[in-house]
C-alpha cells in the first residue's frame, strides 16, 4: 500500500532480476534520496548501520568517508544494501589498510531469497579486503562466509 492510500501490485522476486548497485559512501552522504533511503533500510535509528551514517555525516564536514554502500534493488524498489567501510567505528574495527568491516540489511519480505548472500557477494567481488564482521551480528548468515575468501570476525 503507498502512502497516498493505492494499491502497488509487487511482482513476484526472482533472484535473477536483483541490480546491485555500489556507490561511495561520500555520494550516499551527499545525496538527500540515497542516504533516505539506506537509512530505511536499517533496523532502527540505533543499529550500527545508522549510527556509522551518523558518525560519516560528521566525518564528511572536513573529509571524504572510506566506505562504500552496495545497495539491491528489486525493480526501482531497494530492498536491501550492504555497508563496506574502512572506518574505525567506535566499537570493535580498527582502521588498518587492506581491511573492511561489513555489514548487511535486507527488507523482511526479501529474506531467505539470496538477497543479502548476492549483497555479500558482490562486496567481496568488488574490493579485495578481508572482511571484517561483528560476532553479534547474525552469526547464522555470516556463518555461510567464514572460511572463504577474506572472512574473518571482529
Amino acid at each position: 500500500m503507498r502512502r497516498d492510500g493505492a494499491s502497488v501490485t509487487m511482482t513476484p522476486f526472482d533472484i535473477n532480476d536483483l541490480y546491485i548497485r555500489a556507490v561511495e559512501m561520500d555520494v550516499i552522504l551527499r545525496n538527500a534520496n540515497l542516504l533516505s533511503t539506506v537509512r530505511r533500510l536499517t533496523i532502527d535509528s540505533g543499529s550500527g548501520m545508522n549510527m556509522a551514517l551518523n558518525y560519516y555525516q560528521t566525518l564528511i564536514q572536513s573529509r571524504s568517508v572510506n566506505a562504500h554502500g552496495v545497495l539491491g534493488y528489486h525493480g526501482s524498489l531497494a530492498i536491501g544494501w550492504a555497508l563496506v567501510t574502512r572506518e574505525s567505528d567506535r566499537f570493535s574495527f580498527k582502521e588498518r589498510a587492506g581491511h573492511a568491516c561489513i555489514q548487511v540489511y535486507v527488507l523482511p519480505t526479501f529474506r531467505r531469497k539470496g538477497v543479502g548472500c548476492a549483497l555479500v557477494k558482490s562486496a567481496t567481488e568488488l574490493y579485495e579486503d578481508t572482511f571484517h564482521v561483528y560476532e553479534w551480528s547474525e552469526p547464522e548468515f555470516f556463518s555461510l562466509f567464514m572460511g572463504e575468501k577474506n572472512f574473518k570476525s571482529v
